[in-house]
């Protein structure tokens, strides 16, 4: 979120205001995308259960997931923030 506020605020296009659009729109797509993400858990825990693996896999799934839903929250807010 910290990255896409930075990236919202040196957008050299027309943009919408920061206080309150922006922000907002930062906030509300990160909550979209952590709830999207802890509804595939739920969803994979109901129907494939508990897996184990170890800590290194566990550091790359959390990684590739962290980059997924930054990605996300970033192209979502810039593409939102634009005025055309």
């Amino acid at each position: 979120m910290i990255l896409t506020v930075i990236a919202c605020v040196t957008l050299k296009e027309a943009k919408r205001p920061f206080w309150p659009d922006v922000l907002w729109l930062t906030v509300k797509h990160g909550m979209f995308a952590f709830g999207v993400i802890v509804s595939g858990a739920v969803i994979w825990q109901r129907l494939k259960g508990s897996v184990a693996i170890p800590v290194f896999g566990a550091a790359i799934v959390l990684s590739i997931i962290a980059g997924l839903v930054a990605g996300m929250i970033n192209y979502m807010t810039i593409d939102a923030s634009k005025l055309s």
